[in-house]
């Protein structure tokens, strides 16, 4: 985003710093640690780490889109995709055609694209998890006169408690206007069903027993989403001809490394920063197959390095109390944050992992892999 000159307009929508990131006991609320916040992560990875709400994000990126002359065509449901290498083509339910240069599959967990490129339906799969997702507005919580929750309300603190097989994540967004939690826990929806309104006693008597603060917090919850956490193994391929798949149509992940939108994110980026340089080079269109195959290659190094640090984070996070639980909280709490050397069991606090997980340059990597493009003209 700062590459694009974006920033400016995300701060402007709510997009914010942080500065606490607490890790905390599900039982008693105490800190297991305290993850150095974003003065530290610009010290370290050169940009501070940032929350902001999807939706806001979204709208930010189509109002650039639009300003740039995309056509965004709203209600065009895709039957299926001719993955030919010169004259890809879409076909859409109520009849018509469109042919291109390249067609990109952006169309998520259930991608009709992805079929088209592997030749079979490549279905998601089930964690085992589920997450009721709530907001609070800050109203609610303005005379609360815990430190916790007023750090909360005054964009200070992120926090995240973990306990035995459920974790609950809590941050500000739109300029702190909301609270958003989002709450971990088994799965025990049908396997048909994705989604469905959550249900307030229900999610209430599964965190029983947990800290108070948490419990005030649920206590303001007026309306829950309970939604099935999905995830997918890595997929043998991306692309197909002229045709590549992007985000969760080929990476789909738990979300436990808040990191699936950034990477469709960087998916974008350097995809288009590959197809600005083929089309500057006058390349002929007969190599863009070859193009998108480079596109695919370090981005599917990427993103399965990420999707495995959120799946294992998954681990980490639900431990059940006991001898392991204790010695993960004894080296979190004993951890120093700035030692380059120390190496840590699990990435969430590994700086070697860290470096390789937040200092990544997708457009330094596009630029290395168009490099390579040794076609002839």
């Amino acid at each position: 985003m700062a590459d694009w000159g974006m920033m400016d307009k995300l701060y402007a929508t709510g997009c914010a710093a942080k500065e606490e990131n607490y890790l905390l006991r599900w039982q008693d609320g105490k800190q297991i640690g305290v993850r150095c916040g974003s003065q530290w992560a610009t010290s370290k990875f050169g940009y501070p780490w940032h929350v902001m709400h999807r939706a806001e994000y979204q709208r930010i990126l189509a109002e650039e889109a639009r300003r740039l002359g995309t056509e965004i065509r709203l209600g065009q449901d895709v039957q299926s995709v001719d993955c030919s290498d010169e004259t890809p083509t879409v076909h859409l339910a109520h009849g018509e055609t469109i042919v291109a240069d390249v067609i990109v599959g952006a169309d998520g967990l259930r991608s009709v694209v992805r079929t088209s490129v592997l030749c079979y339906v490549k279905e998601p799969e089930e964690s085992g998890d589920l997450a009721y997702r709530v907001t609070i507005p800050r109203g609610d919580l303005l005379n609360e006169a815990d430190p916790f929750i007023q750090g909360a309300l005054h964009g200070k603190t992120n926090a995240i408690w973990w306990g035995e097989n459920m974790h609950v994540v809590l941050h500000t967004v739109r300029g702190d206007e909301v609270v958003n939690l989002v709450l971990v826990c088994p799965d025990d929806l049908p396997a048909e069903v994705a989604k469905q309104p959550g249900d307030f006693a229900e999610m209430r008597r599964l965190f029983e027993g947990w800290e108070q603060r948490l419990y005030t917090l649920l206590g303001k919850v007026h309306q829950a989403l309970k939604r099935k956490i999905w995830g997918m193994e890595e997929l043998e391929t991306w692309t197909k001809g002229s045709v590549a798949l992007l985000g969760d149509a080929c990476h789909p992940s738990v979300p436990y490394a808040a990191s699936g939108a950034a990477m469709a994110v960087e998916d974008g980026a350097a995809l288009g920063r590959l197809r600005g340089h083929f089309a500057r080079d006058e390349r002929d269109k007969k190599h863009l197959p070859h193009l998108l195959r480079l596109y695919e290659s370090p981005r599917k190094d990427r993103t399965t390095t990420v999707v495995r640090s959120a799946t294992d984070n998954r681990e980490l996070f639900h431990m059940v109390d006991g001898p392991r639980q204790q010695e993960r909280d004894r080296l979190l709490r004993a951890h120093d944050w700035s030692d380059e050397s120390r190496s840590f069991p699990w990435g969430v606090a590994d700086l070697g992992f860290m470096h390789e997980l937040f200092g990544c340059d997708t457009l330094a990597s596009a630029d290395a892999a168009f490099a390579r493009f040794q076609q002839p003209r």
